[in-house]
């Protein structure tokens, strides 16, 4: 498939947005693609959510703040940024704890963009999952299969994401 400037744009800023930083070895933007791809393999094709899934560590791992993507992105690629990003805390316990409960209270709401940014945190889990299980990284792999019944309550179940659940389940 072919990416729209747009979706283009959103990965070089989040390239450049990251900076030196590295997933498992890579250039950060490895990840980001990878969570892109997965979108993209379970059929979420439309700008909004492909540029949420490249920005969505942006405001948490850099110095990007909100309103620097204001000024580029839409509405709703900032409403999948921002749902992304953990809250801040002393440990990730805390840190995921407190994330996944407002995860929770603004898909209750539901919001129209609450589809796609639970898909975009759905990929990017997958996609560190996927690494764990790659990498035989048993340690961090353990970290997340005991977050995943939060993650699973928090983001609710929407129908659109049974297919990547089955494939995260399917991990652990």
């Amino acid at each position: 498939m072919n990416l729209s400037d747009y979706v283009l744009d959103a990965r070089a800023f989040a390239d450049r947005s990251h900076g030196e930083q590295t997933y498992g070895g890579e250039r950060y933007v490895v990840h980001l693609d990878e969570v892109v791809a997965i979108l993209l393999d379970y059929g979420w094709t439309d700008d909004d959510t492909l540029a949420g899934g490249l920005l969505h560590d942006v405001l948490e791992d850099t110095d990007v703040a909100e309103p620097d993507l204001r000024a580029r992105f839409s509405d709703h690629v900032i409403a999948i940024t921002v749902f992304c990003t953990d809250e801040p805390g002393p440990s990730r316990a805390v840190r995921k704890e407190a994330t996944y409960a407002r995860m929770g209270r603004q898909l209750d709401e539901s919001p129209a963009w609450g589809p796609q940014a639970a898909a975009v945190k759905l990929a990017d889990r997958l996609a560190n999952v996927r690494r764990c299980v790659l990498d035989a990284d048993g340690r961090q792999l353990g970290v997340y299969r005991r977050e995943h019944p939060a993650l699973r309550i928090a983001l609710g179940g929407y129908e659109v994401h049974a297919l990547m659940w089955a494939e995260l389940d399917g991990l652990f």
